[in-house]
């Protein structure tokens, strides 16, 4: 039998302008800073956006070159500043800062 329910992807726009709060994760810069969703970590989904709890802060110049050359010419170490973001935000939430 075939599962035909679709697996629900985390979406949240209180955490994606809490990610937008950051500095650009590769140049530091706090200008112009979006919630890029990094690919290929966690669900292994084709042609879908990945789950807003893997989005970094990117200013827009990082996030124009990330989508058109990759990570290779960056310094980024993705999953820790996922994790840090995540981390962050959850101690936020408990202390009732957000």
């Amino acid at each position: 039998m075939v599962n035909l329910i679709k697996p629900h992807t985390w979406r949240s726009k209180k955490y994606l302008a809490f990610v937008r709060l950051h500095p650009c994760c590769n140049c530091h810069t706090c200008y112009n800073v979006q919630a890029h969703h990094a690919l290929g970590f966690g669900e292994n989904m084709m042609g879908g956006k990945p789950p807003d709890g893997y989005a970094i802060p990117l200013c827009e110049n990082c996030h124009r070159l990330i989508h058109d050359k990759g990570t290779k010419n960056m310094h980024i170490n993705i999953p820790k500043v996922i994790i840090e973001l995540l981390m962050e935000y959850i101690q936020e939430m408990g202390s009732g800062k957000k």
